[in-house]
């Protein structure tokens, strides 16, 4: 930037120089004009002169003398017009070298320019890497929002462990009672059996004492027929009713063992609940681990990061104020040195403008000054060619007049050759003027361009200024705002530390509720595998007496049914008997009826002669 400014200095020095030789050079165009038309009146005195002496034919004292006056006059002004002729040839080389230097001072311009475009594209890329921090910020904001997130789901997940641990400390009990409960039936199904088992022995001794009976009684088949029917009926009644009970029973036995099936299956699933409980306590203490790590790794980070972030940001606002300050500077030079350019741009256009007035002016009498000498060069010539055709009679005359025409041609021809000199010099000069107005057309051309690009940097320094105001503005509100995340910062600092504090105190609870947990899933699985153990051994006591009984039930059974077998071989026995003994009395009551209808027509034909 002090180089820029060095160099802005140079460029307005130079501007500056220019415009003094510029002045300097309209100055001795206008002393060449007047030493022009002052040359060019002192050839018209010595032409009015001349004309005079051929008009009066004699040369006097007085005559000679204004020829010498104006000769040394004619050879002053020339001397003077050769002398601002050479300080104005240095002072159009001297132009030219300063338009060299214009050129330089342009080029000058364009790499100032080149400064700015880059000093431009560098605040954009600040401003890239500021909304890159930004972002970068909202990440690590983002971060410790998700740390936030992860904190309140580790407390979700401590609430849920705590439910989790009620609700299986809910099914233990309900498994208990459940397990109680079918003790409870299992007892009273061993009580049932026990009866049954009772009541079987009761039918037993009851069918020994009927076979007893039916032993004893045959004899009095006829009439106990009736009573050992009806007891047979009751009998089979109470085998029917026994016979359901063992259905039912063994319907119980059924429904016993599928709910110890499912309460096996529940225990399983509790079980494997545990197991996964247990897994995802383990789960969870690595992922507590590994948090707790990552946030320490991630608040060292954070506070690294934003050590350095805060550095930067620092930086940059320095550097952004710095470049400002200079851009501002430079963009007040740049339009002080663009007016004062354009000024004097509008000055030299005017003054050339003038210039090449003045010199096709200077040309135009320098052509009828030359015309009008070789016209009355000519005319004198015949005219002296006449007097002397005239004044041949006079010798002296002659001779003096030739000495004063030797003289006078040999001024006319020093007239001539400084005139061809001066033509000479016109042309040279019309050349340069002719030179120089194709370079005021090319300076016309860059001024028309420099002006374009005057516009071009006016609108570029507006969009800087634009810019400028809305990088100032969005430097405020990017130092308002980072001044609100350094506090938002700050904010998150101080509550990460207090999660970390909570987070610590949480690890440490959760450590005393999972060692609490373990051990009351310790004493609560020794108690399970107690009652497991004891439950286990009751119903492998239940099943050995389930079987006792079952075989007893199909001991039973099949005495009954041999029982029921012999009884009904005996009951059919006892009924061909029966029916034989119906058939014997049926045989002997109509024996009996027809001893009585013969006897009684025995005896009616015994009364009948009486």
């Amino acid at each position: 930037m002090t180089k820029i400014k060095e160099d802005a200095d140079i460029s307005r020095s130079e501007l500056d120089r220019a415009q003094d030789d510029r002045d300097t050079l309209m100055k001795k165009l206008v002393e060449t004009e007047m030493d022009g038309k002052a040359a060019s009146e002192q050839v018209l005195k010595l032409r009015d002169v001349v004309r005079t002496l051929k008009q009066d034919k004699r040369l006097s004292a007085a005559d000679s003398a204004v020829l010498t006056r104006q000769r040394e006059t004619i050879l002053q002004k020339l001397e003077e017009f050769d002398r601002t002729n050479k300080a104005l040839r240095r002072l159009l080389r001297d132009t030219h070298q300063k338009e060299e230097v214009e050129m330089q001072l342009k080029q000058r311009q364009e790499v100032l320019l080149r400064k700015l475009t880059e000093a431009d594209s560098k605040n954009e890329k600040l401003q890239i890497e500021i909304f890159e921090r930004d972002r970068q910020i909202e990440t690590l904001l983002t971060q410790v929002e998700a740390d936030k997130d992860q904190a309140v789901a580790f407390d979700d997940l401590k609430k849920t462990m705590e439910t989790t641990r009620a609700h299986l400390q809910n099914q233990f009990r309900t498994k208990e009672m459940e397990n109680n409960r079918l003790q409870v039936q299992i007892r009273s199904l061993e009580e049932q059996l026990e009866q049954t088992r009772v009541e079987v022995e009761h039918l037993e001794g009851i069918m020994s004492a009927s076979r007893e009976k039916s032993g004893r009684e045959k004899e009095a088949l006829k009439k106990a027929a009736r009573v050992q029917k009806d007891r047979v009926a009751d009998r089979d009644k109470e085998v029917e009713s026994l016979k359901q009970k063992l259905n039912e029973k063994e319907l119980d036995i059924l429904d016993l063992r599928r709910s110890e099936s499912l309460a096996k299956q529940e225990k399983e699933t509790a079980e494997a609940e545990c197991s996964t409980l247990r897994s995802r306590i383990r789960e969870l203490q690595d992922i507590i681990e590994n948090t707790e790590k990552v946030s320490q790794s991630n608040t060292e980070l954070l506070t690294s990061k934003l050590s350095t972030k805060t550095q930067e940001v620092n930086a940059i606002r320095t550097e952004n104020e710095q470049l400002r300050a200079d851009i501002a500077a430079l963009e007040d030079r740049m339009h002080d040195e663009e007016q004062r350019a354009m000024n004097k741009i509008e000055k030299y256009r005017r003054e050339a403008e003038e210039s090449r007035n003045r010199l096709y002016d200077v040309e135009q009498d320098a052509q009828r000054m030359h015309q009008e000498s070789t016209i009355e060069t000519e005319k004198a010539k015949l005219k002296m060619q006449q007097r002397l055709s005239e004044l041949e009679p006079l010798a002296d005359l002659l001779k003096s007049n030739e000495l004063r025409l030797q003289d006078s041609q040999d001024r006319l021809l020093s007239y001539e050759r400084r005139a061809s000199e001066h033509t000479k010099l016109i042309a040279e000069l019309t050349q340069k003027i002719e030179y120089q107005t194709d370079q005021l057309e090319t300076v016309k051309e860059k001024y028309r361009m420099a002006q374009d690009e005057l516009r071009g940097f006016q609108s570029k320094s507006d969009m800087l200024d634009k810019k400028a105001t809305e990088s100032e503005y969005q430097n405020r509100e990017l130092l308002g705002v980072l001044g609100k995340k350094e506090e938002t910062l700050q904010h998150n600092q101080q509550r990460l530390e207090d999660l970390k504090a909570e987070n610590i105190r949480l690890t440490s609870q959760l450590e005393m509720s999972l060692a609490e947990a373990r051990r009351q899933a310790e004493l609560q699985r020794e108690k399970t595998i107690a009652k497991e153990r004891a439950a286990q051994a009751r119903i492998t006591d239940l099943e050995t007496q389930l079987s006792r009984a079952t075989a007893n039930a199909a001991s039973m059974k099949r005495a009954k049914d041999e029982a029921e077998r012999r009884f009904n071989s005996k009951l059919h026995d006892m009924k061909d008997r029966l029916e034989q003994a119906n058939s014997t009395t049926r045989s002997m009551q109509n024996y009996v009826s027809f001893l009585k209808s013969s006897y009684a027509d025995v005896f009616d034909e015994l009364e009948s002669p009486r």
